[in-house]
């Protein structure tokens, strides 16, 4: 199962559409992380997600890192950060 799969079996295991599937894999849809889980799942993968700390700004260690960064990666970096933070939210009752 863990062989090429097309966007139409994947939309068929995952009972939604290969329209779904083809915006998720461009990249124009990010699937919440329970919907990533179920394609995972779907492709025979078990999803993984482990937490791993972020360097402090007052890390003497990291500054190197992110001033390496370009102006855009920084952006995407903290987007990055508020979509995790912004499901996390939503997940709390």
């Amino acid at each position: 199962m863990r062989g090429r799969v097309s966007q139409q079996e994947l939309a068929i295991r995952a009972g939604t559409s290969q329209s779904y599937i083809s915006r998720v894999e461009s990249g124009d849809v990010v699937p919440t992380l329970a919907q990533a889980e179920h394609l995972a799942n779907c492709l025979g993968y078990r999803l993984r997600i482990e937490p791993e700390p972020l360097p402090r700004r007052s890390d003497p260690e990291a500054l190197p890192e992110q001033l390496a960064m370009t102006a855009e990666e920084r952006l995407q970096s903290a987007a990055n950060l508020y979509n995790a933070m912004q499901e996390m939210k939503a997940s709390v009752p």
